[in-house]
């Protein structure tokens, strides 16, 4: 695969995760992430990661150093392109991949409606 058809989906899947559109992954994004999406799923379990980076980082931090941004290139470091919204978007958009074996022990995708209000 192409490194630039990665970096899009990889940027495809950020947008997603930006709910305002602000190119950055702020703690408004992330708690509303938090609240919509099930822990129990793949996507959840990746959003918690990101959440604790955020957290050690500006919040748990006791350095006086400039708060930390999440924007797309600190995304792609440390998801480390491996992220499974990515391979959703490959698998269920774009055709692309092996199926994924959902074993039932172990965290799954989220369902098409995630994201309904309550």
């Amino acid at each position: 695969m192409r490194v630039e058809d990665k970096k899009k989906q990889l940027n495809l899947s950020f947008q997603l995760l930006d709910i305002d559109g602000d190119n950055v992954l702020n703690i408004l994004n992330l708690l509303y992430l938090q609240k919509n999406i099930p822990y129990n799923t793949r996507i959840g379990v990746e959003l918690m990661e990101i959440i604790e980076y955020y957290l050690s980082s500006n919040v748990y931090s006791r350095s006086l150093r400039d708060r930390i941004e999440i924007n797309f290139e600190v995304f792609i470091t440390k998801q480390n392109s491996k992220l499974c919204l990515r391979e959703e978007i490959r698998e269920r958009f774009l055709g692309i991949g092996v199926k994924l074996d959902l074993d039932p022990d172990q965290p799954h995708p989220v369902p098409v409606n995630y994201m309904t209000p309550s």
